[in-house]
């Protein structure tokens, strides 16, 4: 079999993930205008890949690019948002499903045994705690929902586009 080779990421490609990683995080909210002298300060960079990560992240919606006003955080419209959480629905349920399937009778019983204790929580309405819960993690080593780690990577990706358009406590 042969080996794959993967590209190196550019400048601008490590340049656009910084910015994602801003923009999902909350610190540049939606509609934050993006300054190619102050991004490039920031990072220590020319405004060439600056510009370059700019058109990347627009090429994903992230950043809006409009002539003569400059990069914005993109917003999302209801519509949006609706899709958003659609799809962030379907790839949750298709995950589910393939863990499912493969789950042993002992992960059957841990599953349960979760979901009951998460169950009592909400039945206490006891939000602090509930979020600090930790979550199921589809990748952890031996799980059956190893079968679904593509989706849930795909799943994660996508979680953190949609929670920059959720409110926090």
């Amino acid at each position: 079999m042969s080996e794959i080779e993967y590209e190196s990421p550019t400048q601008a490609d490590r340049l656009a993930e910084s910015i994602a990683d801003s923009v999902l995080s909350g610190e540049f909210a939606p509609g934050f205008h993006l300054d190619e002298n102050a991004l490039a300060d920031r990072f220590g960079v020319s405004r060439t890949p600056v510009r370059e990560a700019i058109r990347l992240l627009a090429s994903t919606g992230l950043i809006e690019v409009k002539p003569r006003r400059g990069a914005h955080v993109a917003t999302a419209t209801s519509a949006q948002l609706d899709q958003l959480f659609g799809a962030m629905a379907e790839m949750e349920a298709t995950c589910a499903r393939l863990a499912a399937m493969s789950m042993t009778p002992i992960e059957r019983r841990r599953l349960q045994n979760r979901h009951d204790a998460m169950a009592a929580i909400v039945l206490k309405d006891d939000r602090e705690l509930y979020a600090v819960q930790p979550n199921c993690s589809p990748d952890r080593p031996g799980s059956a929902a190893e079968c679904a780690l593509p989706i849930a990577i795909i799943k994660h990706h996508h979680r953190r586009c949609v929670r920059r358009f959720v409110r926090r406590p």
